[in-house]
């Protein structure tokens, strides 16, 4: 498994709109729907991380990646089943995972929420009882719900009333090893993934199936993977 995150500080708008020029129509037409310039960068470097990698992996020009969505919206590759990707992004950070078999990730900026009402309509006992015990609330709330959507996006479901009994808990026990997750604590200029703690700015978690491998962990800048991106699209096409 491969797990790429992309810190956005400093990127251009003129490098992200680049980018964007380079997309097929339809995700062109998707991106500039978003009108908030800094919700622009986060999908198109998310989108230009995916397809790079997609090139380098696969060797397929970036004019014949087609990506498409399922009914519930989990992206996928057409025609290549034994490559499997999810995106998210949250502030400063975009993150794409991939990998041959089912990924899910989410990221979130840590930010102070409701998060007891939040917990009460969504989590299951356990996972409220988690978060009420914690030294630092929180975190822990962010944890959990990275986590739940990290396995929602491996199950391609979304958000859905199978939240209220899909427990993350730590040391839950399940009957089954269908996934396994990871979660991790991020600083807003990290090169490093932490515990997930008190001094984290953002929670990050994964999905995935078991025996996909190691995980190789990469950190960029935007600019930089931008630039990346861009020269391997002339090259292919």
């Amino acid at each position: 498994m491969k797990l790429i995150i992309t810190n956005l500080y400093g990127v251009t708008k003129e490098e992200t709109e680049t980018a964007i020029a380079c997309f097929p129509p339809a995700r062109r037409a998707e991106i500039n729907r978003l009108i908030v310039t800094r919700d622009r960068a986060r999908s198109a470097v998310a989108e230009a991380t995916v397809r790079l990698e997609i090139m380098r992996t696969l060797h397929i020009p970036d004019a014949d990646i087609n990506i498409a969505r399922t009914e519930n919206g989990k992206p996928y590759l057409c025609g290549y089943d034994g490559f499997c990707f999810n995106l998210s992004h949250s502030g400063d950070y975009a993150v794409c995972v991939t990998d041959s078999l089912p990924v899910g990730a989410d990221v979130e900026q840590i930010r102070p929420i409701d998060h007891a009402a939040i917990a009460e309509r969504w989590f299951t006992p356990q996972e409220r009882e988690e978060i009420s015990q914690s030294d630092n609330p929180l975190p822990a709330f962010f944890r959990v719900w990275t986590a739940k959507e990290s396995v929602s996006k491996w199950l391609g479901t979304g958000i859905s009333e199978q939240w209220k009994t899909l427990n993350v808990a730590a040391g839950r026990s399940r009957a089954d090893a269908a996934y396994e997750i990871n979660s991790f604590g991020l600083a807003r200029e990290a090169d490093a993934l932490s515990p997930l703690g008190g001094s984290s700015e953002y929670a990050l978690s994964v999905c995935r199936t078991p025996g996909g491998g190691t995980t190789d962990v990469r950190f960029c800048r935007a600019d930089v993977l931008l630039h990346e991106y861009l020269a391997a699209h002339l090259l292919t096409k």
